[in-house]
């Protein structure tokens, strides 16, 4: 992966527009994400397509819980 987990999580929160950036861990789950809503998760399906090139589904999304876990698939799907 082209990005270090702190470089994923401004690009992860630019994409939600979500300004708490400091408080965003890898075990941060997305329910816990004050913004978080339906178009957050479009939002992020989106970027990961344009940032890294890899197209997660909908449904593979909703399996994702936190940030380390999507994190994890996008760097096992870059290598």
């Amino acid at each position: 992966m082209k990005y270090t987990f702190n470089e994923f999580k401004q690009k992860f929160s630019e994409a939600i527009d979500d300004e708490l950036i400091l408080q965003l861990v890898p075990l941060t789950s997305f329910k816990d994400i004050e913004s978080w809503d339906s178009f957050s998760g479009m939002s992020i399906i989106s970027m990961i397509d344009e940032e890294f090139g890899i197209t997660i589904g909908a449904e593979e999304m909703s399996r994702i819980n936190t940030l380390e876990e999507l994190y994890d698939l996008i760097s096992n799907k870059t290598k």
